[in-house]
């Protein structure tokens, strides 16, 4: 994978060709975690790519309870993907997918 430090603060996540890029070695997440630990809360938030670091946890989505992550189909976008997507990759796992619509309220997705 590559890094810039001339994008937006968003983001450093090197997609486009012509510009300075650092490379770096990354690890899926079924490689880090032990295959005999059950995971209670998966958090996601790497600003448009979690739908590559879930697939890179295909191992451990069945071992685990809960994943909390943020959508924005903008962030999503440059990826080429959408939050339906990765909806419906939850849900092959099981998940139920949940909204929070504001403070108090959360509301189960059903399609």
């Amino acid at each position: 994978m590559y890094f810039t430090d001339l994008l937006d603060d968003q983001n450093h996540i090197a997609y486009k060709n012509g510009i300075k890029m650092i490379k770096i070695w990354v690890n899926k997440l079924d490689d880090l975690i032990p295959s005999e630990n059950r995971i209670q809360l998966l958090k996601i938030d790497i600003e448009g790519y979690k739908f590559f670091a879930l697939q890179g946890a295909s191992r451990i989505l069945g071992r685990t309870d809960v994943v909390i992550f943020e959508s924005w189909e903008k962030s999503q976008k440059q990826y080429h993907y959408k939050t339906c997507d990765l909806i419906s990759y939850l849900r092959d796992f099981g998940f139920l997918i949940y909204r929070i619509e504001d403070d108090s309220f959360y509301s189960q997705i059903k399609n």
